[in-house]
């Protein structure tokens, strides 16, 4: 048995982090980062990506939450298609086949995997997730950079064990390398990663795809046949780095690191440590050697020839765990263990599903309140049709509900005054309010809050809910658009309902509201409003967003007064305490919403 020193005191603080891997990955950050934190990604429609942990050669690994379990996932993401001269690619085929392999490869020492889908030109492996750190983690943070004989010892033969298990199911793994060894906080050692993995047949084992410079044999490096020898040096190399501190065969070609491996380690372990010499030597150097037919056969073969000869693997155990248990309380937490996620990761649909439900209710309204006639002439339902068809159009599909409420404003307008001789002229009317409103709904649709910024001033008949909800439509043309519309509509529609959409009678009555100066200054007010505000909230930050609000609602509220104003010949009096009031609950209930889910996407896009 190898003998040095097995004491430890703490592991090193993770450099240039202020929290440890599992509070990043649970989505507590320091002030300063939760300030900048972008809103939460959705994969696959249900993991919320909390951390980017890993990227390299053949995808990336992020920390998610699965929003439908409630658990952490790692989800793996596999380029189908070339994102840049750096990132290979591989097929669909070769994304399931990993899947698969890592699928029949069930044992307590290998991650799991849990489900396998496509989307858009990434595959998309959902393994689980491990609370812990890496070996190459844990070597950047204890004592030396090195690992204790019994510690390498209780590593190694989990890995071992691992591997001996996807041996017997005709699996290698290929790309064995500390940072593919996992090791959770109650210090069970996880195998990672069967990207390389090729699978036996009966013609023999496969060629290796590609692997890891430093930790592959020579074989594998020529792109020649490997079998079960390739991933004994492989985990051979990752024993010597846990001792020693050093990667024997690490280099910055493959060209340089098969020059090493034909050559052996360098210098040999027993002069980087005298403890080391005899028996673990010896059985090193037999694992390492350069040709297959030198080196020791299979894993079970290196774990029963080494672990022994290194120490104590249930020591190791237990010192392993020891220093897991340490990186809850060596670092400065910027938050409580076991801390809640925030909503909008744990429920990431609750912000569309409250949009919808707003853009129904003000549809709702707005269809009870003006398309009863219709309704009652053309299917004799009344304002319940309207209502309850408004409503639902809405709450399917946003767009959909100003869409309906225009088509419903302009059949109204159509259809239903009695007098035939005007069919002619009501029948051009409504095309020419058709027209309008689908000039504004071609660019707005985009956006998820258009339907309800264009109809809440109708449906609350004051322009300060519109004014508000116009700086989440995308792009300040189109928000200014929609805030001098919608007000237009405040101003137009009840004047239409009151007359019975008559053309004759509106021909009289509406002009005069319309050509009013201080109309004018509304729609004018109204528009202005909505444009600054889209301009703050396309920069993207919660607080520019907030603010856009506060000048959308105080804009429309200033607008009024002015409006009050040329009214009473110049007299300026306080605003209105209903509309201050609607002001204050419509910025209070936006900025709860932006400050929970975030800038929504359609309205913080580049202006």
């Amino acid at each position: 048995m190898a003998q040095r020193s097995t004491q430890r005191t703490t592991l090193r603080p993770a450099v240039g982090e202020a929290a440890t891997p599992y509070e990043r990955a649970a989505g507590v950050a320091c002030a300063e980062e939760a300030a900048a934190a972008p809103a939460p990604t959705l994969l696959l429609g249900r993991y919320s990506v909390l951390e980017v942990r890993a990227s390299g050669g053949f995808g990336q690994v992020d920390v998610c939450w699965d929003t439908r379990l409630q658990r952490r996932v790692a989800i793996k993401r596999i380029p189908l298609f070339p994102t840049s001269d750096d990132v290979p690619t591989t097929s669909a085929a070769d994304a399931i086949g990993e899947a698969r392999i890592a699928c029949m490869l069930a044992h307590p020492n290998i991650v799991t995997v849990h489900d396998f889908e496509i989307e858009g030109d990434y595959a998309h492996i959902v393994m689980e997730y491990v609370d812990g750190v890496s070996l190459a983690e844990l070597l950047q943070r204890v004592e030396g950079g090195t690992l204790t004989c019994d510690e390498t010892a209780y590593v190694l033969d989990a890995v071992a064990a691992a591997l001996a298990y996807a041996h017997e199911n005709g699996v290698l793994h290929l790309d064995i390398k500390p940072s593919n060894i996992l090791i959770d906080r109650s210090g069970v050692v996880k195998l990672s990663d069967f990207g390389m993995a090729a699978l036996a047949s009966g013609a023999g084992w496969g060629g290796a795809r590609g692997g890891t410079v430093g930790y592959m044999p020579a074989e594998q490096i020529m792109g020649e046949l490997v079998d079960e020898r390739c991933d004994v040096f492989a985990l051979a190399a990752v024993a010597w780095e846990a001792l020693t501190g050093r990667a024997p065969f690490d280099a910055k070609s493959p060209e340089a690191s098969l020059a090493k491996v034909r050559k052996g380690p360098s210098p040999k372990l027993s002069r980087l440590d005298p403890s080391l010499a005899g028996g673990v030597e010896q059985v090193m150097s037999e694992a390492l050697a350069p040709f297959p037919e030198q080196r020791i056969p299979d894993v079970g073969d290196l774990a029963d020839a080494l672990v022994p000869a290194l120490g104590d693997p249930e020591a190791g155990e237990a010192s392993v765990r020891q220093l897991l248990a340490q990186l809850s309380d060596d670092e400065v937490a910027c938050g409580l263990a076991g801390t809640p996620l925030p909503l909008a990761v744990r429920a990431p649909w609750l912000g569309d599903a409250c949009l919808r439900a707003l853009t129904a209710l003000v549809c709702a309204v707005v269809g009870f309140r003006l398309l009863g006639p219709v309704t009652n002439r053309l299917l004799g339902g009344g304002r319940v049709v309207a209502t309850l068809a408004c409503g639902v159009a809405g709450a399917a599909w946003p767009p959909l509900g100003s869409a309906l409420v225009s088509a419903g404003l302009a059949a109204s307008l159509a259809l239903v005054s009695p007098d035939p001789a005007t069919a002619p002229q009501r029948v051009a009317a409504a095309v020419l309010l058709l027209a309008a409103l689908a000039a504004w709904w071609v660019p707005a649709r985009r956006s998820r809050c258009g339907s309800a910024a264009l109809l809440a001033g109708v449906a609350t008949g004051t322009p300060v809910c519109s004014a508000a909800l116009c700086g989440l439509v995308a792009g300040p043309l189109v928000a200014g658009a929609t805030g001098a519309l919608s007000c237009l509509l405040m101003l137009a529609c009840p004047v239409a309902a009151e007359v019975g959409y008559d053309l004759g009678r509106l021909a009289s009555a509406l002009p005069p509201v319309l050509a009013d100066p201080a109309a004018l200054v509304l729609v004018a007010g109204c528009a202005l409003a909505g444009c600054l505000a889209s301009l703050l909230v396309g920069r993207g930050g919660t607080g520019a967003a907030v603010l856009g609000e506060i000048v959308a609602a105080g804009g429309a509220v200033a607008a009024q007064v002015a409006a009050g104003a040329m009214e009473n010949g110049g007299i300026w009096e306080l605003p209105d305490p209903a509309s201050v009031a609607l002001a204050i609950a419509c910025v209070v209930f936006l900025s709860l919403s932006l400050a929970t889910f975030g800038v929504p996407e359609d309205a913080a896009e580049v202006r």
